[in-house]
């Protein structure tokens, strides 16, 4: 994965990804979908980070699993957040009253762990489609808020679009609304490009070295 910031695109050939710790997890049953947890205090440690994505459904789990049976791990991510909305776990997760989504949250931040949704998959293709970036980025920060997660994880795999050389511009809107709307140091923003998109002189607008200029 490949962390992006407001201002820039930071470039990296491994996991790179923005962890945060220390979140404060309690129930706001008055206002649930804003304030259930306090992000004032998230921050930034140091790597690794080990992630899990979580995209089948298990019998007897419903949301997310335990934090027990993430141990390793620091980051799980919910899959998957599509143009039509949650799907798969990510579903699932919003199904949950608020204080079950309260309660994991608070046992994933005891164990260090953040939890985060990955977007588009290989379901989506947003640019081909037409998808307005700066709509869809609003429309995706305001479902991290609203289900209180940690950030978001961007699976960008509209192939037809990097060939086409629409892609880059497309991502670079996305993502820096994305930004403005779950800031820096409140919220984890990472990439998952395809590898081959790293690639110098292949495409007709960079690739994703244009997109991490």
């Amino acid at each position: 994965m490949v962390l992006f910031s407001i201002y820039g695109l930071l470039s990296a050939a491994v996991l790179v990804l923005t962890q945060v710790n220390g979140v404060n997890s309690t129930p706001a049953h008055d206002e649930p979908d804003r304030q259930t947890r306090d992000i004032s205090t998230r921050s930034t440690p140091d790597a690794p980070h080990w992630v899990a994505y979580w995209d089948k459904s298990t019998s007897g789990v419903s949301g997310a699993p335990n934090a027990s049976d993430l141990t390793g791990y620091n980051t799980f991510i919910l899959a998957f957040l599509l143009l039509e909305g949650a799907w798969d776990n990510a579903e699932e997760w919003t199904e949950l009253a608020v204080d079950e989504r309260s309660t994991i949250l608070s046992e994933y931040s005891a164990a260090g762990i953040s939890m985060i949704v990955s977007c588009f998959g290989s379901s989506d293709v947003p640019t081909t489609s037409g998808a307005d970036p700066t709509d869809t980025a609003n429309t995706f920060a305001a479902w991290v808020i609203e289900y209180d997660l940690d950030g978001i994880d961007v699976d960008y795999e509209d192939f037809d679009a990097f060939d086409a050389g629409t892609a880059e511009a497309w991502l670079v809107t996305f993502t820096q609304q994305l930004r403005t709307q779950l800031p820096e140091g409140q919220y984890i923003l990472t990439h998952a490009p395809v590898a081959p998109w790293f690639g110098p002189n292949i495409w007709t607008n960079g690739g994703y070295l244009q997109i991490d200029s």
